[in-house]
């Protein structure tokens, strides 16, 4: 059994972050995710999970009295089922939550009880634990204990709910962010229309210390349809997004996928090109100075896997002996 109090509001809030409705890369309004499992213990309640496409890891851990967690454990949650249980409460009532075999959420003055069915643990699809960690796949998510990051800025989140709107007028839903001068720029492009909308994000503060260009497309729109306030981003060359957001109720982490493109997904008359050569739009010089790279250190998360390393290693060393026996 799992027992915690804790006032709807704040609940609904967090769980509303976790499906994390928006905009798709088709336009539809969809979540990324239905379901997850919220741990109880100690003094907060934390939720780790990835929708079933890699695009976006969540990491919340919302903030509690010890007094409040009454018995540690696990609660597997449908997301869409308890959203609408805790909008038939008032956002400051403070509700017993009881999770058995059934979930059981009660406001004791005036009474209030709804009884709804839990799910099984293992039907939960979201389930993300830290030993999962680093991985990286072909949409651009990877990650470590030490993610290094050149640019971090903090901004008001209200100004994507306009970028998305950019994609939406244009019917191209393909974010390019770019750092110059310490300035943030994310132009949304229709090429073959000859559509463009540039706008540049004002920042409340920016510590850039290199010229960043980074690709994002798929769940955008999730990650920001939802935010609102004061947010920080981490940004690097072609790398994820972290997007970090701290309340006196909970801080949240998303880690939102860039885009990479596929070679073929690229026009090049010559074959040889470099990759990046072909990007330039996107792509912008080292500023001229020190390479010093902003450190994000999460304790969670484990260090670099050498499995990695050393298949990345032989695909290398594959690559080029292949080009010696090529040449004789």
């Amino acid at each position: 059994m799992t027992e915690f109090n804790i006032e709807a509001g704040v609940l609904k809030e967090v769980l509303t972050l976790v499906q994390a409705a928006g905009k798709t890369v088709k336009g539809d309004n969809k979540p990324l995710l239905s379901d997850c499992i919220l741990h109880a213990k100690n003094d907060s309640l934390i939720i780790n999970a990835i929708d079933e496409n890699e695009i976006l890891i969540t990491m919340i851990k919302i903030k509690m009295e010890k007094k409040d967690i009454v018995e540690s454990g696990k609660v597997p949650i449908t997301l869409e089922e308890c959203i609408e249980v805790l909008k038939r409460y008032k956002s400051k009532d403070k509700i017993n939550i009881v999770c058995d075999e059934s979930i059981t959420f009660l406001r004791k003055s005036p009474k209030l009880k709804i009884v709804i069915p839990t799910v099984s643990e293992d039907s939960i699809k979201s389930q993300i634990s830290m030993k999962d960690f680093p991985f990286k796949h072909s949409k651009g998510i990877w990650h470590t204990k030490t993610m290094k990051f050149d640019t971090s800025v903090t901004l008001d989140s209200n100004q994507f709910s306009e970028v998305v709107k950019d994609g939406e007028q244009i019917q191209y839903r393909t974010f390019p962010f770019t750092v110059n001068k310490n300035k943030l720029t994310v132009t949304v492009e229709d090429v073959e229309s000859g559509r463009r909308i540039e706008r540049e994000l004002d920042s409340k503060e920016i510590k850039a210390k290199k010229n960043i260009a980074s690709l994002f497309s798929y769940g955008f729109g999730n990650a920001f349809g939802n935010l609102i306030g004061e947010i920080t981003i981490h940004l690097c060359n072609e790398a994820p997004m972290i997007i970090e957001k701290k309340t006196d109720n909970y801080d949240l982490t998303y880690i939102l996928a860039s885009t990479v493109l596929e070679d073929s997904e690229i026009e090049d008359e010559n074959e040889n090109e470099d990759i990046d050569e072909t990007l330039d739009d996107y792509i912008s010089e080292e500023i001229e100075g020190k390479d010093n790279e902003e450190e994000i250190d999460y304790e969670e998360l484990e260090e670099i896997d050498e499995d990695i390393i050393e298949e990345d290693k032989e695909n290398e060393q594959a690559e080029r002996k292949s080009k010696r026996k090529s040449k004789k």
